[in-house]
């Protein structure tokens, strides 16, 4: 009966966390502090890059520590991975100060990602809960979106007021306000018998790990479906381009920091939104061509980016209608995921994707880091363009033979 309350106990921390942790101030518009500490656009898409290149780097080597070793020590480890990032952004402001603090926050994301989820499942099913997986999870992102909204109602109201300190109070404040998330996440429990059981197959756990990732790289070599679906998320790594030069853009444009918050909500409710869509309309639309026509409509926004891009108003438009296709775009290519993924090793199978679109995500913004920004967006049309064609081969593939 002690045990079942600890996951009882553990369960109702999963909720804490994840309110406490939905709470970013400084994080929505990260790109006006870079910009408010002399980076220009290309260094906000070096950065961006560097990110990128920070998973290709961890992905797999973190993948499997939440395995190897208990849940409870990888998330604690994650969380203060992410709290020292917050806080080098306070006290390093420049673009070297930047480039650590994105790889403790990666590292952060990394050790969490996975692990997460894994622990919550385990505490379910030590409750005898198992079956409300999927629904407890679907609560907990619907519970970080709401946060999602609110958030930019407190960046409006620190950039208005407080327009010379409003970078070190907002980041003061994700300091202040995960530093609370921290210690919730300390005292999530675990038994001290199963600490010990992991601890003494650490050695084994790990030839486990190397296993799994030798059956998944099988799984995917042997898959012709699966290696054009890769091609069609390798389309990923272009369509965040227009968010993250979106606010820089529209603070050049002599607006003040504190309408950058409308915009940011804007963008969030509409993300939101093609969530929502994306779930209602897939009860009618094939998941295969609902992810062609998110890559097309992309593709024709960049168009009008292009044409666009010194007009402040249109070009907030196209960003926003950006966040809606996303929106669509990313439950889409997950629901696909998992359908062709008939493998016991999704996870490792997961990482083996991101590490590879991550990888040519690095290559493309590094390579858009060294241009001009309105000749970028013209290559990103053209570049969209032909990955539509591709996804349309998948699509026909995929509906015409299930077995390739």
């Amino acid at each position: 009966m002690w045990e079942k309350e600890i996951w009882n106990y553990n369960i109702k921390i999963h909720y804490i966390w994840t309110f406490i942790s939905s709470i970013m101030f400084l994080e929505p518009i990260v790109s006006l502090y870079y910009i408010h500490n002399w980076l220009n656009l290309n260094s906000i898409v070096l950065l961006t890059a560097l990110y990128s290149f920070f998973i290709f780097l961890f992905e797999l080597p973190t993948s499997s520590i939440g395995d190897t070793l208990w849940r409870t020590f990888t998330m604690r480890a994650s969380v203060i991975c992410t709290l020292i990032g917050i806080v080098l952004y306070l006290i390093c402001p420049n673009i070297y100060g930047f480039v650590i603090a994105l790889l403790f926050k990666w590292l952060g994301t990394a050790l969490w990602s996975g692990t997460g989820h894994s622990k919550l499942q385990e505490d379910l099913e030590a409750a005898q809960k198992n079956q409300n997986f999927w629904k407890i999870i679907w609560r907990l992102i619907w519970l970080q979106q709401i946060w999602q909204i609110i958030t930019p109602v407190g960046i409006y109201f620190v950039l208005k007021y407080f327009s010379l300190d409003w970078f070190s109070i907002l980041a003061w404040l994700d300091i202040f306000i995960f530093f609370i998330a921290v210690i919730f996440v300390f005292k999530f429990k675990e038994l001290d018998s199963y600490k010990k059981e992991i601890w003494k197959s650490f050695k084994e756990n790990i030839s486990i790990q190397i296993k799994t990732i030798k059956k998944a790289l099988i799984f995917f070599w042997n898959s012709k479906i699966l290696k054009l679906f890769l091609l069609v998320m390798i389309t990923w790594n272009s369509l965040n381009y227009i968010q993250t030069i979106l606010l820089p853009n529209f603070v050049k444009s002599w607006f003040q920091n504190y309408l950058s918050s409308y915009l940011v909500w804007f963008i969030i409710i509409f993300g939101i939104a093609g969530n929502f869509l994306a779930g209602k309309i897939s009860k009618y639309i094939n998941r295969e061509l609902l992810l062609s026509l998110s890559i097309l409509g992309n593709s024709i926004l960049y168009i009008f980016a292009f044409y666009f891009y010194e007009n402040w108003f249109i070009f907030a438009a196209i960003g926003i209608a950006v966040s809606f296709i996303i929106g669509i775009y990313i439950p889409a290519r997950n629901h696909i995921f998992m359908e062709l993924s008939n493998i016991q090793q999704k996870a490792s199978l997961r990482s083996i994707f991101l590490l590879i679109t991550k990888f040519f995500e690095f290559i493309i913004l590094y390579f858009f880091s060294i241009f001009y920004i309105k000749n970028n967006l013209l290559i990103l049309w053209i570049y969209l363009f032909l990955w539509f064609i591709v996804s349309v081969i998948f699509y026909y593939k995929a509906f015409s033979n299930q077995n390739l």
